[in-house]
């Protein structure tokens, strides 16, 4: 078993209306330990190293809307329609998505929605003057409508990467398991 302390840096990013993380191993030493390992193996154990990393974070993420809370355990503001936030169609919580490279892992949505839902926003209407939509069968109008934060990555309202403390070792424990070669998810 390979024993060294792992430092993992992640930044998030926001394009357009998409949100994720982008994780990377940042500790000198631990990275000089992995790439002794993976040298005699190749670029794609580097690749398999992240992937391990960011499908162990993914999977946190995901627990986040099957509990309807935020990455630090607070519960999600319950949704006008009843029923859990985030999960009527199921459509974001689905597409959380890792994409692992030979140098970091990127864990993200590709939802134009995901932005509003991580953050929260208020909609106002752009063509029209007044908004018009439905909540359980009973037509709604209003001139805006705000949409509270329901955060499913750890990521702050002021843009900062607040890791909850078991979601790094988690993400600590699969790049282990990775190396040992063990290629559990559930950890």
């Amino acid at each position: 078993m390979v024993m060294f302390h792992v430092h993992l840096a992640v930044e998030y990013f926001l394009w357009m209306d998409l949100v994720g993380l982008i994780v990377k191993i940042l500790d000198a030493a631990a990275r000089k330990k992995i790439e002794r390992i993976e040298s005699k193996v190749n670029d794609s154990g580097f690749r398999g190293l992240y992937n391990a990393v960011g499908s162990s974070i993914a999977n946190e993420v995901r627990k986040c809307f099957k509990s309807g809370v935020s990455p630090w355990g607070d519960k999600w503001d319950p949704v006008a329609r009843g029923g859990q936030p985030l999960r009527l169609t199921g459509r974001l919580n689905r597409s959380i998505q890792v994409n692992a490279t030979t140098r970091y892992a990127v864990v993200s949505t590709n939802v134009k929605y995901s932005k509003v839902h991580q953050f929260g926003a208020t909609i106002v209407p752009i063509r029209k003057k007044i908004l018009a939509f439905e909540i359980n069968g009973r037509k709604i109008f209003a001139k805006k409508v705000k949409i509270k934060a329901r955060p499913f990555f750890p990521i702050t309202k002021n843009g900062n990467v607040q890791w909850p403390p078991f979601w790094k070792e988690k993400a600590i424990k699969a790049a282990i398991n990775y190396i040992d070669g063990k290629d559990e998810l559930n950890v």
